[in-house]
């Protein structure tokens, strides 16, 4: 039976808990803010949605593009979400199996969109469990700064959450004071998912331009086969400078573009 879940933050005041095996399921209304829950499951030791730390937003829209960062997605986690249908008026559940989650693709995102309002959504986090540090960047980071593998699961967790804000920050990608880059419209780019072939092809063409191109498996972020690449060194070349936008490109990540007030 689910339990509300005491001395949480104000952030993420609705949320049930039920003790599972090796975790916790909790659930989480749709409102609450992302980050929020984030920081509270790493402070209780709860690992699952660590590398997910300070992507701004509310937990009800994580699943519409089934959200994910630093090799870890909404899916890995999620049990079920509850919609209020718009033309019924009436409550439906989809079990994670039901969403049709893809890398950055859901249902709500693709054949039902503007169907469904996301009311709550349920996670299995995991206690006693280590950090999954499948990302280069991120794992290059958190070996950097703390002794990952002599610190206890719970420590560990709060490593790597300090690690993606450190990245994040270094990158603009989080609320900063002072930070005019921090102004951001948004990340709206895909990783291409690339074949074999694909990917070879990739190789020769760029050949040993700004080192070897980074790629990660495709099965963790909802394919099957292949691998992730994130976009080749020319895209973060590409300038946004012209004044006849009233945007242009991060000065500390190209792929995302900010107001220029």
């Amino acid at each position: 039976m689910l339990q509300r879940l005491l001395d949480v933050t104000a952030d993420v005041q609705a949320v049930m808990v039920e003790p599972i095996p090796a975790g916790l399921r909790v659930q989480v209304a749709a409102g609450a803010d992302w980050d929020a829950l984030v920081r509270e499951a790493v402070d209780r030791g709860l690992a699952g949605i660590e590398c997910l730390s300070g992507i701004p937003g509310t937990v009800g829209a994580t699943p519409v593009q089934n959200v994910g960062a630093y090799g870890q997605e909404i899916a890995e986690t999620l049990v079920s979400i509850a919609c209020l249908d718009r033309a019924s008026l009436e409550r439906r559940p989809f079990r994670a199996d039901e969403c049709g989650f893809a890398y950055r693709q859901s249902r709500f995102k693709r054949e039902d969109r503007d169907r469904y309002i996301i009311l709550e959504v349920t996670l299995r986090l995991r206690k006693q469990a280590r950090p999954l540090l499948r990302y280069a960047e991120l794992a290059e980071e958190v070996r950097r700064t703390a002794p990952i593998d002599a610190l206890a699961p719970a420590a560990a967790l709060g490593a790597v959450r300090n690690a993606v804000l450190a990245l994040r920050r270094r990158k603009s990608m989080v609320l900063t004071v002072g930070d005019p880059n921090a102004r951001s419209v948004g990340s709206f780019f895909l990783n291409p998912i690339l074949g074999p072939g694909a990917l070879e092809a990739l190789r020769r063409r760029l050949g040993t331009m700004d080192g070897p191109v980074p790629t990660f498996p495709a099965d963790g972020a909802g394919g099957v086969g292949g691998v992730v690449s994130p976009p080749p060194p020319v895209v973060p070349k590409t300038s946004y400078s012209s004044s006849e936008y009233p945007w242009v490109a991060s000065a500390r990540h190209r792929l995302e573009p900010k107001t220029r007030t």
